[in-house]
């Protein structure tokens, strides 16, 4: 007849088995260096050697593993760690792929706004590869990098797909990565939500924040569904009060400043009001020097 062995109160099937066990533990490089690293010592795993090979079970997939995307934990980036407290207890902890993650986005908590793509949350410019680039997007690139680090306002337009948001990206997480305050808004996405933001109370805090932060990037302004209201009372507003106060401003759109100022002619209920949109168009010329970005679709090439 089969033999049947009782599991022990450890969770192992019989003494001998046990002691195996610890011995495996204690000869393991990976157990040990959790041991040394978490000040754990040799009685701990005596006393939990079964919790310790279940802990060891669940760690596994970390020993072969180079990087988030390959991870096979159940939360990606972190993983079961022991601790001792007087109780051996397993906690949720960053792997180190994670923490050079999170090291690396620590900048983002100073966007009082991000509307950035995720894509783009680590962009900066030094890392732009100008390699193969046209000698005008060299010159462009220059600029950019001056007029971030003088605070002068830009007004990046071309063809969608030139890399304006990418440019203005890297301003603004050189900005936060020098603990300043940004806001980065996606024009049309904001005018849609700010009916909302009504209802709720945030409209005010939102817009406080567009009117005082160190950098403000107005990511696609054109492609908006223009009303008095978002024009009138929001726009311009805000960038009156960041002229008043020095504050530096980017712009990225599909317009020049002529098709623009049309765009901002017609509002939605189908009034024509010239003297407004040159008002308007004059705030943001005289807040940021307009450059042209021409060429082929970068979202294809992958700068």
């Amino acid at each position: 007849m089969r033999e049947v062995r009782i599991p022990n109160s450890q969770g192992g099937m019989d003494d001998t088995q046990t002691q195996e066990l610890i011995v495996s533990l204690l000869n393991n490089g990976y157990v040990r260096a959790v041991m040394s690293e978490n000040g754990l010592d040799e009685s701990v795993i005596r006393a939990n050697p079964w919790k310790m090979k279940t802990w060891l079970d669940h760690f596994a997939p970390c020993i072969s593993c180079n990087g988030l995307t390959g991870c096979r934990q159940a939360i990606r980036g972190y993983f079961d760690n022991p601790v001792y407290d007087g109780v051996l207890q397993i906690e949720k902890k960053a792997c180190r792929f994670e923490r050079e993650k999170l090291k690396e986005r620590s900048h983002l908590s100073c966007f009082l706004i991000n509307d950035m793509p995720q894509d783009l949350f680590t962009v900066t410019f030094s890392r732009i590869n100008l390699k193969g680039e046209s000698a005008e997007y060299a010159d462009l690139w220059q600029t950019c990098v001056s007029a971030a680090m003088e605070e002068k306002g830009l007004y990046l337009c071309g063809p969608m797909g030139t890399g304006k948001t990418y440019l203005a990206a890297c301003a603004a997480n050189y900005y936060a990565m020098h603990d300043r305050k940004v806001c980065f808004v996606h024009y049309p996405s904001f005018t849609r939500r700010i009916t909302s933001m009504v209802k709720t109370g945030e409209y005010d805090r939102e817009v406080e924040r567009m009117g005082y932060c160190d950098l403000l990037v107005l990511d696609d302004i054109g492609a908006e569904q223009v009303s008095e209201w978002n024009r009138d009372s929001i726009l311009l507003p805000v960038l009156s009060r960041r002229y008043d106060n020095h504050l530096t401003t980017w712009f990225t759109s599909n317009e020049d400043m002529n098709t623009l100022k049309e765009h901002f002619m017609m509002t939605r209920g189908g009034n024509m009001e010239r003297m407004k949109a040159e008002r308007l168009i004059e705030r943001i010329e005289n807040m940021s020097e307009m450059k042209t970005l021409l060429g082929e679709d970068r979202r294809k090439t992958r700068i």
